[in-house]
């Protein structure tokens, strides 16, 4: 049974949406409508039918009676069912609808549809092959957001500035940045400042705009300039003195850096100060390294009073944490104590990332961690399910795991650690399945993993790569100039039987088809 709803927080990072400033006017409404305490009628006012197209959507995923929701509000001129329906098209690259019911507010000169208009036109852009079509919606995207940034809305500002810089053109990106910048946008400011840091080096600048965010109050300039000190000046009283104006600014992971800092420096005093606060705001982090400090300064009952302490503050973590310390101790009976305990609580709102932490998810995984320890692998493989279906991101890894080295069902192994790679770019996953066709001679399996490793950028263990190429190559039992650096050296076949090149060029090329002949490695 899911639990009650008391904020709209909780409902905006349990489905990952944004109610509008207009919709949040009805918060009482909200929490109803989620909560199941009153019932969908199309006579309820249209700002409250509106609220019912948001519950059918994400909370109940039922997208005919969510569009009939918003077309009955719409029918009652409520602009914020316009947004919300053509966001739904957009989302499913329906950009054809997305801009028909946007395109009534973009005549009214409404900004913020502007902003989307503009981005659906770009977005539609980068989905189709037909290049005069991309240059078109390129041209629709530019005029649409200039509009809205003639008007100052610098959101469109902000966008047109991000996007450039993804595309490398810095010259555009720090154009619409400082015209964000200058119109007292914090995002503006904050951006324009990363451009001076990473590109141009203009370090009195970015002082000077981040020390003016902050000056507005944001949080986010005044950790920014710390890592700056830290990182770039190597300032370090200027970096805790920032560090210090964010955490009273409201920066909960400034926190935790300080007591990074002071731990680096051997400050242990300041260090407990800062991870004691960390643990009282949440920070899981701050409750694991000064957990494991006393730990490994052999004070095992500091070490539980802190995990005892987080769990307290109802932060499931802090019970899972309980949990393993006990399983460390060899006390089976607290640990699943302890596990039961953080499976009861409800979903816990990270203060840092500000997502939802699923109790049950992180259970049923380190569960199934304590049952693969113990070779009960069946029983691993329950749990790891059920932490997989709850969307648990470790959990693909370990049923390819599971299945590799366990269980040896290799088709299945396959299944969950391609989800692994894909959705949640998991490099253990791509290296383990590279291992695995290595171990078989399946090459060409192995140059589709490389390729994938490479296209996601993740990290693919070369070594695996070395050995498995070692063994493939066959000594050609002379020394001579290779033809491809110029240098002399043993040479050996790899790419094909025809044509040797020394083991350094070998290793480079081996992957690729050989530079003579243009013929494959031998695929066994």
């Amino acid at each position: 049974m899911q639990e009650e709803f008391t904020c709209i927080d909780d409902i905006q990072y349990t489905y990952n949406i944004e109610f509008s400033d207009i919709e949040k006017e009805q918060t009482d409404v909200i929490l109803d409508i989620f909560n199941k305490k009153i019932s969908l009628q199309y006579t309820y006012p249209s700002e409250i039918v509106n609220i019912f197209g948001i519950y059918y959507r994400f909370h109940l995923k039922d997208t005919e009676t969510m569009k009939k929701c918003f077309l009955s509000a719409i029918m009652r001129n409520n602009d914020r069912s316009r947004f919300n329906l053509a966001n739904y098209y957009y989302c499913n690259k329906d950009f054809i609808n997305a801009i028909k019911y946007l395109k009534p507010l973009v005549e009214k000169e409404n900004l913020e549809a502007m902003h989307c208009f503009g981005n659906y036109y770009y977005y539609w852009g980068e989905n189709t092959n037909d290049n005069d079509f991309r240059t078109f919606c390129s041209q629709q995207m530019e005029k649409y957001l200039h509009k809205a940034i003639e008007k100052n809305y610098m959101k469109s500002a902000n966008f047109l500035g991000s996007l450039y810089s993804l595309k490398k053109d810095y010259v555009k990106s720090k154009h619409y940045y400082t015209v964000s910048a200058y119109s007292d946008n914090i995002i503006g400011i904050i951006s324009l400042a990363n451009y001076y840091i990473n590109i141009e080096k203009k370090y009195d600048e970015v002082k000077l705009l981040l020390n003016k965010a902050i000056n507005f109050g944001e949080q986010n300039a005044a950790f920014i300039l710390a890592n700056f000190y830290k990182d770039v000046e190597k300032n370090e009283e200027e970096m805790i003195k920032n560090y210090i104006k964010a955490i009273e600014l409201g920066h909960i992971d400034s926190i935790y850096q300080l007591g990074l800092y002071y731990q680096s420096k051997e400050d242990y005093k300041n260090m407990i100060k800062y991870y004691m606060i960390c643990i009282k705001k949440g920070h899981i982090s701050g409750v694991n390294n000064l957990y494991y400090y006393y730990k490994n300064n052999n004070n095992n009952d500091l070490a539980k009073k802190i995990l005892i302490y987080a769990s307290k503050l109802k932060n499931p973590l802090g019970y899972i944490n309980l949990a393993k310390h006990y399983y460390s101790e060899e006390n089976i009976k607290k640990m699943h104590y302890y596990y039961n305990k953080a499976y009861n609580l409800p979903k816990y709102i990270c203060p840092i990332k500000k997502i939802n932490i699923n109790p049950r998810s992180h259970v049923m995984f380190y569960i199934g961690e304590y049952y693969e320890q113990t070779k009960n692998y069946q029983a691993a493989k329950r749990c790891y399910l059920r932490a997989f279906e709850e969307n648990f991101s470790l959990a693909s890894y370990a049923l390819g795991k599971l299945y590799q080295h366990f269980i040896h069902n290799y088709d299945l192994m396959k299944k969950y650690y391609d989800i692994s790679i894909k959705e949640y770019k998991c490099s253990t996953s791509l290296n383990n399945m590279i291992e695995y066709y290595a171990g078989i001679n399946n090459l060409r399996s192995i140059r589709i993993y490389y390729s994938i490793g490479v296209n996601l950028k993740l990290k693919v263990d070369k070594t695996i790569l070395v050995k498995y190429m070692i063994s493939k190559m066959i000594p050609a039992g002379r020394k001579e100039d290779c033809m491809i650096c110029y240098e002399e050296h043993e040479m050996f076949f790899s790419n094909c039987e025809n044509h040797p090149m020394c083991m350094k060029c070998s290793m480079k090329l081996y992957l690729s088809p050989c530079p003579y002949c243009r013929k494959r490695p031998r695929e066994e």
